[in-house]
């Protein structure tokens, strides 16, 4: 069965951080309760207005997709982002090489 892997990035508005944060951990914990997805949280060297949310392992990408966006909406994840920018998201499946 082959398992997924989500990339989500964006750019926050610069000092929200704090408030940012908080948002998108309890994002996280509501997604993992749903799913059993663990996420991790990273920010780009450099560049510390670009996040980058990652969640791997998941076995069920429709009910994580629909998890996720509920979690999003709840915590207006969306609004969060810097104006005029988007969360992105790529998602990948393990190789069958590997």
């Amino acid at each position: 069965m082959a398992r997924f892997a989500y990339y989500i990035y964006y750019r926050i508005s610069p000092g929200r951080d704090a408030h940012i944060l908080r948002a998108v951990q309890k994002a996280q914990t509501e997604v993992a309760a749903a799913t059993g997805a663990e996420a991790r949280l990273l920010v780009k060297r450099d560049e510390p207005d670009l996040w980058m949310e990652v969640y791997e392992g998941i076995a069920d990408a429709v009910d994580f997709e629909r998890a996720l966006a509920a979690a999003v909406e709840r915590h207006a994840l969306a609004m969060l982002v810097l104006d005029g920018t988007s969360r992105k998201t790529e998602t990948f499946v393990e190789s069958p090489c590997a």
